[in-house]
């Protein structure tokens, strides 16, 4: 007989979605405890991931194609111990995170489902409603927890209107971090979720159940005022739109309205989009980063070794150069060879799922470009889980 925890507990009760969702609990929990359970939940999910494997296996192409992610990031973790000698614990921390999207994908494909995918996402649009009557009431003392949360991960954390707020031309724009207590974070999880949930909407049986989702999830979005994920959101929606329609007439009636409309927004409101995408204070940062960060790329195409970009790099190092974009860093660090795996991952996305993944994948590297979504646990657990349980759905699609 075997041992099932699910058993002795309620029916009601699903063991996966309560172990996925305490990833974005895991704010709340640090701030009232100081303990941070990322760790310990990533290492619980390796062993789960390895007992699922034994019972299950996974098909061979699989196997390979996750030898090559990990030979091509060997290179990078020798530079950065042997070559450059960056700080091993910083080292260690950065390859951490490349672990990630390979873990979470073999999560999502052994033991997520639709079903499961959706609670999830209803869920976390429930967490983010729960958390917007604080933003409304008390912006600036949900911001100051938000702030010790992340100075307790470690980030350095300034008291910057660049961190708490938007600051426009005669007024100051809070920015809302949710109870995930990073409106980064916050950002990335809920473009995710308003997506999915827009994608689906044909799908769903009543349109009327389904637009107060996308409705609640929009407004949660937008008061996180982050604007690359503001961009990103129009892409995955448009690109969507525009797969599912057949007729080739109407798709270039789309692009053409979607052209003029572009050019004739930028014209009318050139003055106040180039404020707010290009001289702002913190959009000027993000564009001379990405300036830095070409250069560098240019000065070491093969990469400088993992330690040497992003927040847990090594920063006391003379080669140390943080970019803001998960894209970026992983360049920094991997070499321009790495952009292969970005180009793979839109591929792999075209071909297993076109009119869902795919349109995600878009909106995650316009804004891995700009900010550290790729590095973002509570983005990578969405979008990565749904990446498996996709690949197990289209295996047994094409096995038929």
């Amino acid at each position: 007989m075997k041992f099932k925890l699910q058993q002795f507990l309620p029916k009601q009760l699903d063991l996966v979605i309560i172990f996925t969702f305490l990833f974005f609990l895991t704010p709340i929990i640090n701030l009232i405890t100081t303990v941070n359970l990322s760790t310990l939940l990533f290492v619980l999910m390796t062993v789960i991931i390895i007992l699922q494997f034994l019972q299950k296996k996974l098909p061979r192409k699989m196997i390979i194609l996750f030898i090559i992610f990990a030979l091509s990031l060997i290179p990078g973790l020798l530079i950065g111990f042997f070559v450059f000698a960056y700080n091993p614990i910083s080292v260690i921390g950065a390859f951490f995170y490349y672990l990630k999207p390979p873990a979470f994908f073999l999560f999502g494909y052994y033991l997520l489902s639709e079903k499961r995918i959706e609670k999830i996402n209803i869920l976390l649009l429930l967490f983010g409603i729960a958390a917007f009557p604080f933003y409304i009431l008390f912006p600036f003392e949900l911001i100051q927890y938000s702030r010790i949360h992340l100075r307790l991960l470690g980030f350095t954390i300034t008291d910057s209107i660049y961190f708490s707020a938007t600051e426009l031309r005669d007024s100051v724009l809070p920015r809302n971090p949710t109870l995930l207590l990073s409106y980064l974070d916050s950002a990335y999880v809920y473009y995710f979720v308003t997506s999915f949930f827009i994608i689906l909407l044909k799908k769903t049986k009543s349109l009327f159940a389904e637009v107060p989702l996308i409705l609640s999830g929009l407004v949660i979005f937008l008061s996180t005022f982050t604007r690359t994920t503001l961009i990103a959101l129009p892409i995955t929606v448009g690109v969507w739109i525009f797969l599912g329609i057949k007729n080739k007439y109407i798709k270039y009636s789309i692009v053409a309205l979607l052209i003029i409309g572009g050019l004739g927004t930028m014209i009318l409101f050139y003055n106040q989009l180039h404020f707010l995408f290009v001289t702002q204070g913190s959009a000027a940062i993000h564009w001379e980063n990405k300036g830095a960060a070409i250069e560098r790329l240019i000065q070491y195409p093969f990469g400088t070794g993992v330690g040497s970009s992003g927040w847990k790099g090594d920063s006391s190092s003379s080669f140390y150069f943080y970019s803001e974009g998960s894209a970026f860093t992983s360049l920094l660090e991997l070499g321009v060879p790495f952009a292969i795996w970005y180009l793979f991952l839109g591929v792999y996305s075209w071909i297993v799922s076109r009119k869902l993944l795919f349109p995600l994948f878009l909106g995650f590297f316009v804004v891995s470009l700009f900010l550290p979504i790729g590095f973002s646990t509570q983005f990578t657990i969405l979008f990565f889980g749904l990446m498996g349980y996709i690949t197990r759905k289209y295996e047994s699609r094409t096995k038929k």
